[in-house]
C-alpha cells in the first residue's frame, strides 16, 4: 500500500509518514488482549491534533 501522511498541528500543519494506521478490528484486537471493553468514539469537542476524527477509547477492568 502507498504511504500515508497525516498533518501534524504542532509542526506547522506540516505532513509527517504515519507509522501505524489501525483497523476497526482494532476494538476487537484490544479486548481479545485483554484491556477490557474497547470502542470506537467520536470525541466531542475537537482536539488539535484529532479534531472530531474517531479514536479508540479503552475502559480498563
Amino acid at each position: 500500500m502507498p504511504a500515508e501522511h497525516h498533518i501534524d498541528p504542532f509542526n506547522g500543519n506540516e505532513p509527517v509518514l504515519a507509522f501505524r494506521d489501525y483497523g476497526r478490528d482494532i476494538v476487537q484486537r484490544l479486548e481479545r488482549a485483554g484491556f477490557g471493553e474497547a470502542r470506537i468514539e467520536v470525541p466531542a469537542f475537537p482536539v488539535p491534533w484529532a479534531r472530531l476524527r474517531p479514536v479508540v477509547r479503552v475502559i480498563a477492568v
